[in-house]
């Protein structure tokens, strides 16, 4: 992503931060510098019931994966769908996963 590209990013995360009505999200094709702002702007909402990483590179990180695994061990949502369906984790990323 250029600097254009991640101003608008951060500012739609900015909004979605701001917002106590979402319930669930689905992130598709966020490249890695938008699946870690998607993380920092859900990192308030206590209300997440699902979060979907379904087909996006973004279990490939391994930042993205232990900045997911460290807001999943704070307990502060009550997920009660977690999905990374039609992605290729490795051992690495389910480490950083469960470490957070």
């Amino acid at each position: 992503e250029d600097d254009e590209g991640r101003q608008q990013i951060d500012a739609f995360f900015d909004g979605l931060a701001r917002s106590q009505s979402i319930r669930s999200i689905t992130s598709n094709q966020l490249g890695d510098y938008g699946a870690i702002a998607l993380l920092r702007a859900l990192g308030n909402l206590s209300q997440l019931e699902g979060l979907s990483y379904s087909g996006t590179d973004f279990t490939r990180n391994r930042n993205g994966c232990s900045a997911l695994g460290t807001l999943l061990e704070s307990g502060v949502w009550k997920l009660k769908e977690l999905c990374f369906q039609r992605n290729d984790i490795g051992d690495d990323e389910v480490a950083a996963l469960a470490s957070g």
